[in-house]
């Protein structure tokens, strides 16, 4: 391998990172939405995975329903959460895909995420 071949290597790695952070930057802005309960409850996500809201139909909260309300939550939750681990993985697919590279599991663990 030439220093020539080597410096191109270097530099197609030095594009592949600045597409992952604008691809990382980009996810921290999505958002992801789970819902259950046809609705009653539904559960907001980031692209990190991270929940930033819950909603709660208040025609559902009743006492005598607490339990059942709290697994609709749980639910909702679930679906967000996986819902935001398949926008990542998709745009990673993307990303790797438009610059070339193979798609490297685990590496949403290397970028910080889940």
């Amino acid at each position: 391998m030439g220093l020539g071949d080597l410096a191109g290597m270097l530099r197609g790695l030095q594009q592949a990172q600045a597409e992952l952070e604008r691809v990382k930057a980009a996810l921290e802005t999505a958002e992801v939405e789970g819902a259950s309960g046809d609705g009653t409850v539904v559960a907001r996500d980031n692209g990190r995975g991270e929940l930033l809201a819950i909603k709660i139909d208040p025609r559902v909260v009743d006492r005598a329903a607490v339990a059942a309300l709290e697994s609709l939550v749980c639910e909702a939750a679930r679906q967000a959460t996986e819902k935001s681990r398949a926008l990542v993985q998709q745009e990673l697919a993307k990303t790797m895909s438009a610059l070339g590279l193979p798609n490297v599991p685990g590496l949403m663990g290397l970028m910080g995420g889940s």
